[in-house]
């Protein structure tokens, strides 16, 4: 199931480890990210399902649909 959320400046969010996900950022977006936990390894992993579903998503229709 693909869930989409558009985060505003001072908004954060939480992935839990094992969750794939994607962050499209437009332009002058800044992003901090902070990895927490004993995990010293790798902790990316591929999602063919992912990017088959996003790779058509377009900035406009996001905008409109959830801005």
């Amino acid at each position: 199931m693909l869930s989409i959320q558009v985060m505003r400046e001072g908004e954060h969010i939480v992935v839990q480890p094992g969750v794939h996900h994607n962050v499209y950022m437009s332009a002058n977006s800044v992003i901090h990210t902070i990895k927490y936990g004993l995990n010293t390894h790798s902790d990316w992993s591929a999602s063919p399902e992912l990017d088959w579903v996003t790779q058509t998503l377009m900035e406009s229709e996001l905008l409109q649909t959830y801005g």
